[in-house]
């Protein structure tokens, strides 16, 4: 059996280069396709990072949009009973705390801004990769709900890790609203005039 010698270069470290031999007629077993899977989407949010303007400062009016289509989708706050116009300001109240949030945090953590906007902009194009040919905001609400359910039951950790990620932030801030909590049977924080 003939064998062709590739050489593949680590993209971590440039001074190592690994030599791998690879049989002619090399079966691809469905184990190794999702390994490669994986890494060309891994790939393709490190590409996408590079071409996200601004990243390390704040978030854009797209990011805040997504953010609150992401809060409507994760937090379930259509669920609570409420008024449509009162969960509408809950949840672009929830999108301000976010962006004030990652806004004050980027003195301390650099880069946490960057992180967010990296993940937004994944699962913006996420449904791209898939057989959607549509941004995950242009996609139906039932559309939207199965993206982030392929988020969630992902094999790929960094999928499950956004999911985690932006589902943490986006329930945070949107159960902290007022109108939120006690919808919900929380009184309030026992100070009086301070966030829960």
């Amino acid at each position: 059996m003939a064998t062709d010698p590739i050489r593949v270069v680590s993209t971590l470290d440039s001074d190592r280069a690994v030599s791998v031999a690879v049989p002619a007629r090399a079966t691809l077993v469905r184990r190794h396709f999702l390994k490669l899977s994986a890494g060309g989407l891994a790939a393709a949010v490190a590409a996408l990072s590079v071409a996200i303007p601004g990243s390390a400062s704040e978030l854009d009016d797209d990011d805040c949009a997504l953010l609150r289509t992401l809060t409507t989708r994760l937090c379930g706050g259509s669920a609570l009973g409420l008024a449509p116009g009162e969960l509408a300001r809950a949840e672009q109240a929830a999108v301000a705390g976010i962006a004030e949030f990652l806004g004050e945090s980027a003195r301390y953590v650099p880069g946490l801004v960057g992180d967010v906007r990296l993940a937004l902009t994944f699962v913006e194009h996420a449904p791209l990769l898939s057989r959607s040919r549509s941004r995950f905001s242009f996609l139906s609400s039932a559309d939207q709900d199965h993206v982030l359910a392929g988020f969630m039951h992902s094999d790929v950790s960094l999928q499950r890790d956004v999911f985690v990620a932006l589902k943490s932030l986006t329930t945070l801030f949107f159960y902290e609203q007022p109108s939120v909590y006690r919808r919900i049977g929380y009184q309030g924080p026992l100070s009086g005039g301070g966030k829960p």
